[in-house]
């Protein structure tokens, strides 16, 4: 399996350790946005096709959720 890094951005997958959960949803945020502080929260949602990022933006905590869809 690869997973495509780049310089200017920064990669959440979420890694599961049992052999046929494979990795299926990648979020890539870019570095100027950093000072947001993102969180890959496993605590709400822990499942293979689904990525949870949260972020704070001036005392208020956004969402990005990214989720995976074969059809």
């Amino acid at each position: 399996m690869w997973v495509l890094h780049h310089l200017s951005q920064i990669t959440f997958i979420r890694i599961s350790f049992i052999d046929n959960d494979y990795l299926r949803v990648i979020t890539y945020i870019n570095n100027k946005l950093v000072k947001l502080y993102f969180s890959l929260r496993k605590n709400i949602f822990n499942y293979q096709d689904i990525n949870l990022i949260s972020f704070f933006s001036h005392k208020t905590m956004f969402f990005i959720l990214n989720i995976y869809s074969d059809d």
